[in-house]
């Protein structure tokens, strides 16, 4: 696993455009994304959707698999 820290990618700010694109680019569905890193994909959707922001646990395991930013 890849050692983040967060000072590198300002807290647990995603920008839900990116996010979404980049899940996208990686032909991940919105489903098996979730299932990945262990959320649901209605939580996956409003992160997203910018909605709600992933606790940081969570946001290590999106950026580890979508290799991001």
């Amino acid at each position: 696993m890849k050692v983040i820290q967060f000072g590198e990618v300002k807290g647990n700010k995603i920008n839900p455009d990116k996010l979404k694109e980049a899940r996208i680019a990686r032909g991940l569905s919105l489903a098996k994304l979730s299932e990945k890193i262990g959320v649901t994909s209605q939580a996956l959707s409003q992160y997203e959707t910018g909605k709600c922001k992933p606790n940081p646990s969570v946001f290590l395991k999106i950026v580890e698999e979508l290799d991001f930013p």
